[in-house]
């Protein structure tokens, strides 16, 4: 059978939203049940129509005050002092009402519109007996076999299995819908101090009067007005873990934060959406926010004007991500092949560079005093702050101290290195690289540029 939507509420109208009349008619479903349990401890049952149409007549016809259409909430019965047992069309209701006196001829009245009908039950002398004053007050009275009399099928009164008169209709429609056990209100119950569950039976309904836990200290916990009900017959007293599973919890109501804030770790209220403005609007962007997927954004505005990337490369392989920057200082040393006695005074010594993913573009000065007599090999650079990855190589700079007829210039001869080697070549000549004996011991050299690598 499909699960069908139950409302419980404490009004019948009013429009408010503990009122059945309150529930807005697009939200509603042709099937849907309502229970009413109002201050004056009247349970009223009803069915949603969602093709009525009937004007309304409270309590039997209720209609949604807003967008109601043709949907209309149509009273199935009405129990506490009186059952009221309502027809096709409404207009000739039954009410079984215990003010009625029965005492005189043992007649049950059931009245009907306009017209009066009786039955008479007959055949059992214990059944008098309910009427002596022992009986009456006795706390669980025991009646024998009810006999009926003269009674059809098409009447509303039978006798069942436990010696009860039962409503025919209410027993039909409760059938129905699978409902085998009708509800029975057993009055509230306080769970401030965490109460285990009462003995009960399949049926039992018990109202929350104070919030707390019901099943003890580890049991569930509930708010005013949430409803009990025991779905076992025979269920013992006991806490969540003994008995919690042959009883219904039912949430009486969704509190909506309507007051413009968020109530931390509360998983009982939905955020109105003028608090989530609000807690949005007072709250600042978060200084370092971390996403642990792709995040798609369209255009980044940098009012702040920096992008940070970490200390240590997280390299991509993907060719359109950019996975690092980085700015920093290096300290450029004059060398050669062999430097034996090399000696080298350095009055200006600077180096910077920046690298954009692979890319990476170092600046540098050198103005030094050398001395040598042993010193052997190419002249370089040593120091570079990422190694050179390849032979593309950019560079331009400018020499001072060096001797040689050759135009000498920068360049870069090896991978996987981090020095930049110095060349010379002359007209119609091959570029090669220039020996530490063009730079004379004793003088003044002077070597700055930039140049431009792959790493």
């Amino acid at each position: 059978m499909a699960d069908v939507l139950v409302y419980r509420l404490q009004a019948l109208t009013g429009g408010a939203s503990n009122a059945l009349d309150g529930i807005d008619g697009n939200s509603l479903a042709g099937g849907e049940l309502a229970f009413i349990h109002t201050s004056t401890k009247l349970l009223y049952i009803y069915q949603l129509n969602a093709t009525s149409g009937q004007s309304e007549s409270v309590p039997a016809i209720i209609a949604p005050d807003l967008n109601a259409g043709n949907k209309r909430w149509e009273l199935l019965a009405a129990m506490n002092q009186s059952v009221l047992l309502p027809d096709t069309d409404n207009s000739h209701n039954l009410i079984l009402q215990s003010g009625e006196n029965l005492s005189a001829d043992r007649i049950l009245s059931i009245i009907l519109g306009d017209a009066a009908r009786s039955i008479t039950l007959s055949g059992n002398p214990t059944l008098g007996d309910w009427f002596d004053q022992a009986v009456k007050a006795a706390s669980s009275p025991t009646f024998g076999n009810i006999t009926d009399s003269g009674l059809t099928a098409s009447l509303p009164v039978f006798s069942d299995a436990n010696k009860k008169l039962v409503s025919k209709s209410i027993a039909d429609t409760l059938t129905a819908l699978g409902l085998t056990s009708a509800l029975v209100y057993k009055g509230v119950i306080d769970c401030s101090a965490n109460p285990n569950y009462p003995a009960a039976d399949a049926g039992h309904m018990y109202i929350v009067s104070v919030a707390g836990k019901i099943g003890g200290a580890s049991g569930i916990t509930v708010d005013i007005g949430d409803s009990l009900i025991c779905k076992t017959d025979a269920s013992a007293s006991g806490d969540q873990a003994t008995v919690g599973a042959n009883w219904n919890v039912v949430q009486s109501n969704i509190l909506i934060d309507t007051d413009g804030t968020l109530a931390a770790d509360s998983d009982a209220k939905i955020p109105s959406q003028k608090a989530v403005k609000t807690y949005s609007d007072t709250k600042a962007p978060k200084a370092s926010p971390v996403f642990t997927g792709d995040a798609t954004i369209p255009t980044i505005n940098l009012t702040g004007g920096q992008i940070k990337f970490p200390a240590t490369q997280s390299a991509s392989s993907d060719a359109n991500t950019l996975d690092d920057y980085e700015e920093g200082t290096w300290e450029p040393s004059f060398t050669c092949g062999t430097p034996g006695d090399l000696s080298v005074s350095y009055g200006t010594r600077t180096g910077t560079y920046t690298k954009i993913g692979r890319v990476v573009t170092a600046s540098f000065m050198i103005a030094a005093t050398i001395t040598w007599t042993t010193s052997s090999g190419i002249v370089s650079l040593s120091g570079l702050p990422f190694t050179v990855n390849g032979g593309a190589f950019t560079a331009v700079g400018a020499y001072g101290g060096y001797t040689s007829a050759n135009f000498p210039y920068i360049g870069a001869q090896l991978s996987s290195t981090t020095s930049i080697y110095l060349f010379k070549s002359g007209s119609g000549q091959t570029a090669v690289n220039i020996p530490i004996a063009d730079f004379p011991t004793g003088g003044t050299v002077v070597v700055y540029g930039t140049v431009s690598y792959f790493v």
